[in-house]
C-alpha cells in the first residue's frame, strides 16, 4: 500500500511542476460552457419562459456545473498507456513489484486531486455568490458519486487498452466529447428530451457521468431512484472492470508478440 501512496504523491508533484497545464486543461472546457450558455440564452429569449420545468436560470446553472464536472470525466489518463507501449516503456513498469492496474488507479487520482481542488473552489465561490444554489447530499448520493468516479476509471483503462491495437489515439477524444455531448447531457439536461427517449438514455454510463452527478448536486433525488441509478452504475463498472482485463491480457500478448 505504502508503493501506491508514492505513487500518488509522486503524480502530485508532478502536477505541480506542471500546474500551468493542469489550469489550462481545466479552463478550455469552460469555453464550450459559454458558448452553450449564449445558445440557452438565445433560444430563452425567442418564445419560451421555461423548458420542460427548465428556466433560464436553472438551465444556466445545469451548464455550468455540468462543466466543470466534464472537467473532472476527463480521458486524458487513457493517453498514458500510448505513451508507454509507444516508447517501450511499458516494460520497465511490468517488472516492477506491484499490479499495473492498481498503479493506474494511484496515479489516476493523483491526476485527478489538482482538478477535485479547482472543482471544489470553483463550485464554493458560484455558492458563495449565490450563482447556484446545491443540494444536500445524502449517504446514498455520496456513494453513488464515487461509484460513478470508479466506473470512470475502468471506462479509461478501457479506452487505454486500444493503445495496444490503434496508432493513433487522439480520435477517440472528440469520440467521447460527442457521446458525453448527445448521450451523456453535458451540453443539456437529459429530461427535456422525449420521455421515451429518456427513459432509456438515463442509464446509459455518459448520462451517468453528466447528467445524473450534476442532479445529484443540483436537485435532491427520491431515494428509489438513486438506488436504480447506483445499481446501472455499479453494473457499467463491472463490466468496464470484465472487459479491461481482457483487453489488457490480449494487449499484453500482443505487446510481448511483438517485441516492444
Amino acid at each position: 500500500m505504502r508503493s501506491y501512496m508514492r505513487l500518488f504523491l509522486n503524480q502530485i508533484e508532478t502536477l505541480l511542476v506542471y500546474k500551468w497545464n493542469v489550469l489550462a486543461r481545466f479552463f478550455v472546457p469552460l469555453f464550450q460552457m459559454l458558448i452553450a450558455l449564449f445558445v440557452w440564452q438565445a433560444i430563452y429569449k425567442t418564445q419560451h419562459h421555461t423548458i420542460s420545468g427548465y428556466s433560464l436560470q436553472k438551465m444556466s446553472t445545469y451548464i455550468v456545473v455540468s462543466a466543470l464536472i466534464s472537467v473532472l470525466a476527463s480521458i486524458q489518463h487513457s493517453y498514458r498507456l500510448t505513451q508507454l507501449v509507444r516508447s517501450g516503456n511499458l516494460s520497465y513498469v511490468l517488472v516492477r513489484p506491484y499490479h499495473y492496474t492498481l498503479e493506474s488507479l494511484a496515479t489516476f487520482l493523483g491526476n485527478k486531486i489538482a482538478e477535485v481542488m479547482l472543482f471544489a473552489i470553483l463550485l464554493a465561490l458560484l455558492v458563495s455568490s449565490r450563482v447556484i444554489t446545491l443540494a444536500g447530499l445524502s449517504l446514498l448520493s455520496g456513494i453513488l458519486l464515487l461509484s460513478n468516479f470508479v466506473m470512470l476509471f475502468f471506462l479509461v483503462c478501457c479506452i487505454g487498452d486500444l493503445s495496444f491495437r490503434l496508432i493513433q489515439m487522439w480520435p477517440l477524444r472528440p469520440l467521447f466529447s460527442s457521446l458525453a455531448n448527445l448521450l451523456g447531457g453535458a451540453l443539456f439536461p437529459l429530461d427535456v428530451l422525449p420521455t421515451s427517449l429518456y427513459n432509456i438514455l438515463q442509464w446509459n454510463p455518459f448520462a451517468l457521468l453528466f447528467f445524473v452527478n450534476t442532479k445529484l448536486l443540483l436537485s435532491s433525488l427520491p431515494p428509489d431512484q438513486l438506488l436504480r441509478y447506483l445499481a446501472a452504475s455499479v453494473g457499467w463498472m463491472i463490466m468496464f472492470g470484465v472487459i479491461h482485463v481482457w483487453l489488457w491480457k490480449i494487449g499484453l500478448r500482443r505487446y510481448e508478440s511483438m517485441g516492444v
